[in-house]
């Protein structure tokens, strides 16, 4: 309750953090063959600064550890604990926080067990929206949320709803 309407003079800084399925022989089959489609947090994220934001994504120890060995770097197992930070700094970095379950089929997959920003433990700390743009029992996974949106899709004109919509309230 009172979550929506989003606009920058009530949550200028909102952080979006992406549910991805788990990863599959089916997800690296539609990869391979180039149909990995659009990165629907970036989508979100740039229509979210246009309408005047400070929209970032949420990028998790462990994706930067996998960007690191991809560099050619040693990652140090450090960095995977380093992501659970106090829940003042938390807090501290955010006004609002958008989980975007990006999941058409499948299992999500979480970066860290506790802590992290995929499992949404900090309901009780930050405003949350969860917003499905894949299948719509993806939610279903998230009790502790209370603010949820089923999008279904994450094509363009279906995220310029979304966001028109997350502005104008219910």
């Amino acid at each position: 309750e009172g979550v929506l309407p989003i606009t920058p003079g009530k949550y200028k800084r909102v952080m979006i953090v992406r549910l991805k399925p788990a990863e599959s022989p089916m997800a690296f089959l539609m990869e391979a063959m180039g149909m990995k489609g659009q990165n629907p947090a970036e989508a979100l994220k740039e229509r979210l600064c246009a309408k005047g934001f400070d929209a970032f994504i949420y990028e998790s120890p462990l994706d930067v550890m996998k960007k690191k060995m991809e560099a050619g770097e040693k990652p140090s197992i450090d960095l995977y604990f380093a992501g659970k930070n106090a829940i003042k700094d938390f807090v501290e970095g955010q006004d609002l926080i958008i989980t975007l379950c990006d999941v058409s089929s499948g299992r999500p997959a979480y970066g860290l067990s506790k802590g992290g920003g995929e499992i949404p433990w900090y309901v009780f700390e930050l405003p949350v929206v969860v917003i499905g743009v894949g299948a719509p029992t993806m939610l279903a996974d998230m009790p502790q949320a209370r603010t949820y949106i089923n999008a279904y899709d994450k094509l363009d004109t279906t995220l310029d709803a979304l966001v028109d919509q997350l502005m104008a309230g219910p």
